[in-house]
């Protein structure tokens, strides 16, 4: 009875753990459209074209 009581926290664990990976993992690849919001490619060098608006964006400011 101990084990099945002790399995849900340790799968809420798991799933806390692979949602955190992804917010990771979007926010270090996806940035905002500064002229539409639209949610756009982080750009690393260079410059990108929106999808939305269609108008160029380069890379935001980043404090890392």
């Amino acid at each position: 009875m101990d084990f099945v009581l002790s399995l849900q926290p340790a799968l809420l664990a798991g799933v806390a753990v692979i949602v955190a990976i992804g917010l990771y993992y979007g926010f270090r690849t996806y940035q905002r459209c500064p002229h539409c919001g639209a949610l756009v490619r982080r750009v690393y060098r260079g410059w990108l074209r929106c999808h939305r608006c269609g108008r160029q964006y380069r890379r935001g400011l980043r404090f890392d």
